[in-house]
């Protein structure tokens, strides 16, 4: 027996374009980090959907709910990370109840065949690959372009930007930190050879590594206390990603400097032309980074396809025989 977690939202394009529908057939569903997504539908007014997570039945009721709406909170910041950040998922209701059969419940929910949950399904499977502390840094990040867009959308554009900067800066330190002891090695050969270069040059005597060991270790300190976000963002970056016509250094340089002003200078930007420049070069950089960093490989074969029609104040039948496609 476990805690039956539901929340009941409608689906609001984040943008106003009009009315928004998700690519799957009406009364479907399918599976998402641990959460179910189903009863999808919609009306002349709304599109609806509900998500179910279930908790042990060990936990208190409040416990339970709450470790629910964890769970559904980050799977639909999954999803909207799958459909590029389009949709506001609006609380509308929810339920919590004891249920006795979690597989007769699954196994209940009709998942159509289509693109899109084939693709949601593809991800859904890589996700379960990652290790506990990945998926937290995943999530996370995940966390930093929903929290971002969702402020730059009311033009608060510095806020937006920290928050893609601080989701670049975990990413940096998550590598440096799993490939402290490559980049150690690198820093040690590299400061050996230039000592090699010096020793010669100067004394016309060969290096001894046990000679000349203490100053190879005080170079080597010297690199490795630089190592400040700006130099790990530039040997984390270039590793997965490059712009097209546009110089990286540069682009981080720019990112770090805006920055700067920002936080360590208390500095308010009023070129608000540059801020917004740099938060889309920032978002970009950031929506490839994460899956580029976590499955070695571009976002774009999982993302999810979204439909907006326009003037949604009732839908014609033309427009409800081409959502029930898919």
């Amino acid at each position: 027996m476990s805690w039956k977690v539901t929340i009941n939202y409608k689906l609001i394009d984040m943008y106003n374009n009009g009315f928004v529908f998700l690519s799957i057939k009406r009364n479907t569903g399918f599976i998402l980090n641990g959460a179910i997504f189903h009863k999808y539908t919609w009306d002349e007014f709304n599109t609806k959907i509900s998500i179910t997570s279930f908790i042990d039945e060990s936990c208190p009721n409040e416990t339970a709910f709450e470790q629910g709406e964890q769970n559904i909170k980050e799977s639909i910041n999954i999803f909207n990370y799958l459909v590029d950040n389009n949709l506001i998922f609006e609380y509308t209701s929810h339920n919590i109840e004891k249920c006795t059969d979690t597989d007769s419940f699954i196994n209940s929910i009709y998942i159509a065949e289509s693109k899109n949950t084939k693709k949601i399904k593809a991800y859904n499977d890589i996700l379960s690959n990652l290790s506990s502390e990945d998926k937290c840094i995943y999530q996370t990040c995940i966390n930093y372009v929903n929290r971002g867009l969702q402020l730059y959308n009311i033009n608060m554009y510095e806020e937006a930007f920290l928050c893609y900067y601080k989701g670049l800066e975990l990413l940096a330190n998550t590598y440096i930190k799993t490939n402290q002891v490559i980049i150690n090695k690198k820093i040690e050969d590299e400061c050996i050879d230039a000592l090699m270069k010096i020793t010669m040059s100067i004394y016309n005597e060969p290096f001894e590594s046990t000679k000349h060991q203490q100053l190879v270790n005080q170079v080597k300190k010297i690199f490795q206390n630089g190592l400040d976000t700006k130099r790990k963002l530039k040997i984390f970056l270039p590793n997965y990603i490059e712009l097209k016509d546009i110089n990286m250094n540069n682009v981080i340089e720019e990112m770090v400097t805006t920055r700067n002003k920002m936080v360590a200078h208390g500095t308010i930007l009023t070129n608000q032309e540059k801020l917004i420049d740099v938060n889309k070069k920032a978002l970009s950089i950031l929506y490839n980074m994460i899956h580029l960093y976590f499955f070695k490989e571009l976002i774009n074969k999982y993302k999810v396809k979204l439909n907006i029609i326009k003037n949604n104040q009732v839908l014609s039948i033309e427009a409800n025989r081409k959502l029930q496609r898919f």
